[in-house]
């Protein structure tokens, strides 16, 4: 039921550094909350005092959601007027910067929205980052993230004629006193993710690289029914040089996991070895693969599979470039007790210079989810597909200000799962478009 799209780059970058740490707290969050947190294509240099950059942005769009609830029947389109303030800190020195943003967007549903249902799905989003980086004269790097962010994601709307523990609906639930019968379940999957980390990468000698890595995360829901978990992990890697513009690259990985939705302690662990390459100054690419295994829930259920970790960018031509990343690792479930998911991710993206003031992107995101049980009467596993189709153009038309429009393609294909969760009710298909101006300074 996890409606995201790991389109969450903002909480991902904080951790890329890491190498392949299993990216905690990954149930990211949809495209539209996400998106809140990027910022403008096309930053200007902000205000400056001294070493210390300002840049505040304001984003105000107009947009039209079918599937503003991430449903499977019963869904209904919207139109409203999205305001997103933000502001970014660059503090730079002799060697060392420090960078902030923090982050804000609020939906203002236009027409004849039945308010109970208005008040469920308009709510604030908010977030914020801290980054430090440090480069010795020994060329040894270390860096230190944070992130906070609270995410609206009413991903499911009960009727207003049914309760979340009614029979009919969801069997063996308990009565919620806050939600009776005739509202809506407006606060089903509310979430809080915090994280911090930190990383080094240093020289051994001529040809040979260290890195070593250690995160924290936590994320937590507000609603009782849905599992929130804690993750602390590490990660150990090594790069041998093998030509001018390559190297060979071993890494290893440990992750320690607590689940609200049980009452143990699970265990990561992986080994991926792979290639590293810098074919020209702006384009860098890194794909390892290997092994991992997962001993969950204190150990009453063990599992082992293949793993990967892709990252990569590149310049095609002067005006077209290109990204690619990808990872896989286990996790506890957010919606189910006493079970876990194998969790791929793969996204792509072409950004296309059209000329100076013209940007055009286009991302594609692919996401799995296998779970390891079966739920309480089902047929059989669970398996969560979801696909997304993200693009952008962006137009400057002023030093400080921009035009864009946007369209959002989404599907979910969920198959599995039993009467006890939403099971296959997490399909859905979603459409967003979006227009709007941005005055970055």
């Amino acid at each position: 039921m996890t409606k995201i799209t790991v389109a969450i780059f903002g909480i991902c970058g904080l951790i890329v550094s890491m190498g392949p740490a299993q990216t905690v707290a990954d149930g990211g969050a949809d495209a539209q909350a996400s998106s809140g947190s990027q910022g403008s294509a096309s930053p200007a240099s902000g205000f400056h005092y001294g070493p210390l950059s300002i840049s505040p942005e304001l984003d105000v769009s107009y947009f039209h959601d079918t599937n503003p609830t991430y449903t499977e029947h019963g869904a209904k389109a919207v139109d409203a007027i999205k305001m997103q303030p933000l502001l970014d800190l660059i503090l730079t020195g002799n060697g060392w910067s420090v960078d902030a943003r923090g982050w804000m967007t609020h939906d203002m549903y236009l027409g004849s929205v039945d308010p109970m249902y208005k008040d469920t799905i308009e709510k604030d989003h908010y977030g914020e980052s801290l980054g430090f980086n440090l480069t010795t004269p020994r060329e040894t790097h270390y860096s230190l993230t944070e992130m906070f962010e609270y995410q609206n994601r009413n991903d499911f709307v009960l009727g207003p004629a049914i309760n979340p523990g009614s029979p009919i609906n969801n069997p063996g639930y308990p009565i919620d006193p806050s939600n009776p019968g005739g509202t809506y379940n407006y606060s089903w999957g509310d979430r809080y993710s915090f994280a911090v980390g930190g990383a080094m990468d240093t020289k051994l000698g001529e040809k040979t690289g260290m890195s070593a890595g250690a995160s924290f995360s936590d994320l937590w829901y507000s609603n009782p029914l849905l599992y929130g978990w804690q993750d602390v992990g590490g990660t150990l890697g090594f790069n041998r040089k093998l030509t001018e513009k390559s190297d060979l690259v071993l890494d290893f990985g440990y992750d320690s996991q607590w689940s609200d939705g049980d009452a143990g302690q699970s265990h990561s662990y992986r080994a991926l070895v792979g290639l590293g390459s810098r074919p020209d100054a702006v384009s860098s690419y890194r794909a390892e693969v290997g092994v991992m295994g997962y001993d969950y829930n204190n150990g009453t259920d063990t599992a082992y599979s293949p793993t990967y970790s892709l990252s990569g960018n590149w310049r095609l031509s002067q005006r077209l470039s290109a990204n690619l990343n990808g990872t896989a690792n286990y996790q506890p479930s957010e919606t189910d007790q006493n079970n876990y998911t194998l969790v791929d991710t793969i996204s792509a993206g072409l950004t296309y210079q059209a000329t100076t003031r013209l940007t055009t992107s286009l991302n594609a995101i692919y996401r799995r989810e296998d779970y390891a049980k079966e739920d309480p009467g089902a047929t059989k596993k669970r398996l969560d597909n979801q696909f997304d189709l993200y693009g952008r153009a962006n137009y400057r038309f002023y030093r400080y200000a921009s035009v864009f429009v946007g369209a959002d393609v989404s599907k979910d294909v969920s198959s599995g799962g039993g009467t006890g969760n939403l099971g296959s009710g997490d399909s859905y298909n979603r459409l967003f478009l979006e227009a709007g101006v941005s005055l970055r300074f």
